[in-house]
């Protein structure tokens, strides 16, 4: 069960009223179901957007105050690490992971654990609103480890398009390899593409259309700096690295 809200959308210094209303309508069906399935205790990690707007902490105290959960605000860092544990779950002798957000794009290096762990403030959401020299924001990345990894929503999508994925499934998306050069015919396809074309191409999220030629450039601006000729796309994340940090390995 997801819901994409775009918590980002529309902010400046403070979180925007709509996109917090849309979240807490997301939360909503959220509690219900967690409800029905008595599923408990439920905890609730913030990442970009609240973490960087002036009113990140009030809305958090007021999801706290509504549904009775935990919420925490994730540091970049944080962030970064989770990610890292969770696509980490594969026989990888050390990783290299970028996970492109909507307001960030983390990445780490490491063997079994992240030894560096960065965060940049440039996401496919907010390059697509405000775009950025990609060679100012990631002036300084972490020397590349082993197998080349990415997470996130960008990637997902590209992953389905890759493996002409109409509805989401795990096991036909985790594994995909993403080559350099398929991705560049991509990306001049999506350039001349109008939003209705975009939105038929990512397929089970097309509330992603408007976003994917500034995931792209971000991607590849990456991959060019790490001259890696593909990816492999993780479909496991922060959700099942905080597993593990909380509860460790089965």
């Amino acid at each position: 069960m997801s819901r994409i809200v775009r918590l980002g959308d529309g902010a400046d210094e403070n979180l925007h009223h709509d996109s917090m209303k849309r979240a807490l309508d997301a939360l909503q069906a959220f509690d219900q179901e967690i409800k029905r399935r008595g599923a408990s205790p439920v905890r609730l990690y913030a990442t970009s957007a609240t973490r960087e707007a002036a009113n990140g902490r009030a809305f958090l105290n007021e999801i706290e105050e509504r549904f009775g959960w935990s919420a925490q605000i994730l540091s970049g860092e944080e962030e970064a690490e989770l990610g890292f544990l969770g696509a980490g779950l594969g026989p990888y002798d050390a990783i290299t992971l970028i996970d492109i957000g909507g307001g960030s794009t983390e990445i780490s290096v490491g063997e079994n654990i992240p030894e560096v762990s960065r965060s940049f403030p440039l996401g496919a959401l907010k390059h697509t609103r405000s775009p950025r020299d990609l060679s100012e924001v990631f002036e300084e990345l972490p020397e590349r480890k082993g197998e080349l990894l990415g997470i996130g929503g960008t990637l997902r999508i590209l992953a389905a398009i890759r493996n002409d994925v109409q509805e989401y499934r795990r096991a036909d998306l985790h594994g995909a390899t993403l080559e350099r050069e398929w991705l560049h015919e991509l990306q001049r396809r999506v350039a001349i593409m109008n939003i209705e074309e975009k939105r038929e191409l990512c397929a089970f999220e097309p509330e992603r259309a408007d976003i994917i030629d500034a995931g792209l450039q971000i991607l590849l601006y990456l991959m060019d700096k790490y001259q890696a000729q593909r990816l492999t796309y993780s479909d496991y994340g922060m959700i099942e690295g905080f597993a593990l940090k909380t509860w460790g390995r089965a």
